[in-house]
């Protein structure tokens, strides 16, 4: 990401914190509830940083590739390398995982076929093999729509096909919720979580003509939708906490990344310590979602509270222990994996380029 963009992967940051906050009680889960202390909001909403996520992805893929001419194989091999060879690690990791102490980080049963589908990121109608790739099938759903909006059309064009995608979603949960409609299984193919992926493109789409919004009013409008959402989400009719749910949440985050970016040049001027972690944090943003599930489910085991003496009232101390140890194994799997993949990835793309413009020069 460029770097004019630090303020996006701050974003990044904070979501993939609020998810691993969110889910640090499997950390605790061996320890009694008197000394365990949620964070307020986070430790019961952390779970729409995955909202967050996908907003961000909208943002960013309209980034790469508005004002130049798309091209699928670029946009293929990229995205494939930024995403499946690290999440296959953590599949195959559930696989042997289940398989060898029958520890469960996916589907109660783990099947091969569900392997399978999950190594290929496939929809799947129930958990896939690593619980937290359920978000992933949406990504590379949204991903595949883009694709072939892009080979035909424009960035436009892609925010036309997302927001109908979106709104039919929006309606099909709404008639779910009120019994209208028996539920079924569309692979996810019309998801509400589309509004999530409009909000980013629309961000990036209007980011000069929104540029004047002052980022305090924007990220305070932001908290104010969010909280109004998740208060209808507690109290209205079914129909109501749907749409609260799904559209209320994609306004939210979007003036987020509105506010983000337009904080974006004072920003620039300000180089503490904290600001490059967040952006450090962002950057490995990936490998963190991954690799906390693993790690803090597998920790809250009562094995281990033994193993290394914990008394009880150390419950947050050894929570916030393992989300720092998760913090620092994901920067470290960014640098000695993320980042030579996606170079690999890059230098497949200008070698094959290469070899193309070769042979049309013969």
């Amino acid at each position: 990401m460029d770097k004019k963009l630090e303020s996006i992967q701050i974003l990044r940051a904070i979501a993939a914190l609020t998810v691993v906050i969110f889910h640090s009680h499997f950390a605790v889960a061996s320890f009694p509830a008197e000394y365990k202390f949620n964070v307020p909001f986070i430790g019961k909403y952390g779970y729409l940083g995955v909202d967050l996520f996908f907003v961000i992805s909208g943002f960013i893929i309209a980034h790469i590739t508005s004002g130049k001419q798309f091209s699928l194989s670029d946009f293929a091999a990229r995205r494939f390398f930024r995403i499946y060879p690290i999440y296959w690690v953590f599949c195959l990791l559930s696989f042997y995982l289940y398989s060898s102490s029958g520890l469960h980080f996916g589907p109660k049963e783990l099947t091969l076929e569900n392997l399978l589908a999950s190594l290929a990121i496939l929809p799947i109608n129930g958990s896939p093999a690593y619980g937290v790739g359920w978000s992933l099938e949406h990504e590379i759903i949204f991903y595949v729509t883009s694709a072939l909006v892009l080979c035909f059309g424009s960035v436009r064009h892609l925010a036309i096909v997302v927001g109908l995608l979106g709104i039919a979603g929006l309606v099909k949960e709404a008639l779910f919720a009120t019994g209208t409609v028996i539920k079924f299984w569309d692979f996810h193919l019309v998801s509400p979580f589309n509004l999530c992926f409009l909000g980013g493109i629309l961000a990036h789409s209007m980011r000069e003509r929104l540029s004047f919004i002052n980022p305090a009013f924007a990220l305070s409008a932001s908290a104010l939708v969010i909280w109004a959402s998740i208060t209808l989400m507690k109290s209205a009719t079914p129909e109501i906490r749907i749409i609260a749910r799904y559209l209320g949440v994609a306004i939210g985050f979007t003036l987020t990344v509105i506010g983000a970016l337009n904080i974006e040049t004072a920003a620039q001027k300000v180089s503490s310590l904290f600001k490059r972690a967040l952006v450090e944090i962002g950057n490995a943003s990936y490998s963190l979602y991954l690799v906390h599930w693993v790690i803090l489910i597998n920790m809250g085991r009562i094995k281990y509270k033994l193993m290394f003496g914990v008394p009880d009232w150390a419950a947050e101390l050894w929570r916030y222990s393992w989300i720092m140890v998760c913090i620092v194994i994901a920067i470290a799997m960014y640098h000695l994996l993320e980042k030579p993949l996606i170079r690999l990835g890059s230098t497949m793309i200008r070698t094959a380029r290469l070899a193309k413009s070769e042979a049309v020069g013969i």
